[in-house]
Order: C-alpha cells, then sequence, then structure tokens
C-alpha cells in the first residue's frame, strides 16, 4: 500500500498546468529542481557515470542549460580540484546528441 508521500499527482491531467508555448517540444519536460520550469528541454548536460551502464544525463531547456554550465564553470570549478572537462561527458543540443 502506497503511502500519502509516494502518491503521484498528475497535474496536465488534473488541470494545474497551463496550457501554452513551453519551448520547441523537442525533448522531455525541463530537469531543472531549483524551481517549478514548465519548458520542454532542447539542451543536455551529460556527467561522468561511475556506474557502468547507468546514463547521468540532464534534460534542460535553454535558460537552465546555460545557468547550469555557468554554474558549473563559475561556481563549482574554482573550488575544485578537476578540470572542467573530467565534469562532463557531453553536452549540447538534444538532437545532436548522437
Amino acid at each position: 500500500m502506497a503511502s500519502k508521500t509516494d502518491e503521484r499527482i498528475d497535474l496536465e491531467a488534473d488541470g494545474f498546468v497551463p496550457e501554452g508555448d513551453y519551448g520547441s517540444g523537442s525533448g522531455p519536460r525541463c530537469g531543472w529542481t531549483k524551481s517549478v520550469c514548465l519548458d520542454s528541454s532542447d539542451y543536455y548536460v551529460q556527467y561522468p557515470s561511475f556506474q557502468e551502464g547507468v546514463a547521468n544525463k540532464e534534460f534542460y531547456c535553454q535558460r537552465h542549460y546555460v545557468l547550469t554550465l555557468a554554474n558549473l564553470a563559475q561556481v563549482h570549478i574554482p573550488v575544485c580540484d578537476a578540470a572542467l572537462w573530467q565534469h562532463l561527458e557531453g553536452f549540447g543540443k538534444i538532437e545532436d546528441a548522437g
């Protein structure tokens, strides 16, 4: 039996998500977790996976894609011993991901 915390609410089906143009629609919903973003994802950031066969790819709208890369380059890298290229396996437009 699922607890109350395990239940998921379908905001689209319940009418909580307004209709509108939320990006190109070419990818899944933006994966930004610091606030609500209803835009679709057009970009991805792939981090190195430390477990074989486990993809570590996150999808973002254009705005949050830029913020994610800027945060990595300007906030994390200056205090980290690893280089920027060691933090990323890939990034760019979803359609170019191959």
